[in-house]
């Protein structure tokens, strides 16, 4: 197996290094287990390395970017299912959670594969299958979602879909926003505060970067929710056999969370234009709270403080 990894992005610079010292041993001892296998005959499913991989390379991949978390199988939080971005799922199924915090929010990532009723065969209709991501922020009343506009009938039909749930089309007064999104809300008053110019940027900011359709985005309790949908599924193994398991296979894994950093970067940039906004929803109690995290870390107002007095300081400045 080829261990010479070569820099070619600027984003990799300095990994070539690290990844000698901390990911070409784990890819060498995955490799030594899967030929005595193969000498032995007792061949593992495709799916066995492919977790190997993920449990053991990926961790060490993210610490070259910064002090996130890794789950081969772990969830973001199923209330952000309920934020009216997923419509008419019945099972879920979450992989490959990615958490921690940059610039001081929190985030959590997953892919997310989401099933509903059937289909014209016997199986389960796919609903959506991409991934989520939730950026922490200080509660909000309601619903607000900025969905992509999708056509007159269409419109209308999810009009009237999301109406039976609480959740009704909000007119904005903004040709250039309305052109190309619909947004639905449960408090109108809401939708028409949050919803403007920050918002049409991020979309299009994302959109650009995948060469996709702008993504659907919602607001929901303390929550903001990034529903993404690409060709190129995250953290997913493209290769044809365990042989090809090495230089390519991390050098995905590199580029997907380079990709992803940058989602995270644009949402938490909305997010911090869009703050005085939340903290004016906010209620007095949730104003002053300071919450214990239990880490050494605290948060105030969607915020997150490694000290208590730095936390103290920005309810002296902002509360």
């Amino acid at each position: 197996m080829d261990l010479n990894y070569k820099e070619t992005e600027p984003f990799e610079i300095g990994f070539a290094d690290h990844f000698l010292k901390n990911i070409a041993p784990l890819l060498n001892e995955i490799e030594i287990k899967r030929s005595e296998a193969a000498e032995n005959f007792t061949f593992a499913p495709l799916h066995d390395y492919e977790g190997q991989l993920k449990r053991l390379v990926l961790p060490e991949i993210l610490s070259f970017f910064g002090p996130y978390t890794f789950n081969s199988e772990g969830s973001i939080e199923k209330s952000v299912l309920g934020s009216g971005l997923f419509p008419g799922w019945i099972t879920a199924r979450q992989e490959d959670q990615i958490s921690g915090e940059h610039k001081g929010r929190r985030f959590e990532f997953a892919n997310v594969r989401l099933e509903g009723g059937r289909d014209n065969t016997t199986r389960s209709k796919v609903v959506f299958d991409g991934a989520v991501l939730r950026v922490e922020i200080p509660p909000v009343p309601g619903i607000t979602m900025v969905v992509h506009d999708q056509g007159q009938i269409r419109n209308w039909l999810e009009g009237i879909s999301k109406a039976f749930r609480g959740v009704l089309p909000v007119p904005l007064g903004n040709d250039a926003l309305e052109a190309e999104f619909e947004v639905y809300a449960s408090d109108a008053e809401v939708a028409k505060n949050i919803v403007g110019e920050d918002l049409i940027i991020m979309k299009k900011a994302l959109s650009s970067l995948f060469g996709t359709l702008a993504p659907d985005i919602a607001f929901h309790d303390s929550s903001f929710v990034v529903k993404i949908e690409t060709s190129d599924k995250f953290l997913e193994l493209n290769q044809p056999a365990p042989s090809s398991f090495g230089i390519p296979i991390v050098k995905k894994f590199v580029r997907d969370i380079h990709n992803l950093l940058q989602i995270i970067d644009i949402a938490c940039g909305v997010v911090d234009r869009l703050e005085p906004k939340f903290i004016g929803f906010a209620q007095p109690a949730y104003v002053d709270q300071i919450i214990d995290n239990g880490d050494g870390t605290f948060t105030v107002q969607g915020r997150t403080y490694k000290s208590r007095s730095s936390a103290e300081a920005f309810l002296d400045h902002f509360g």
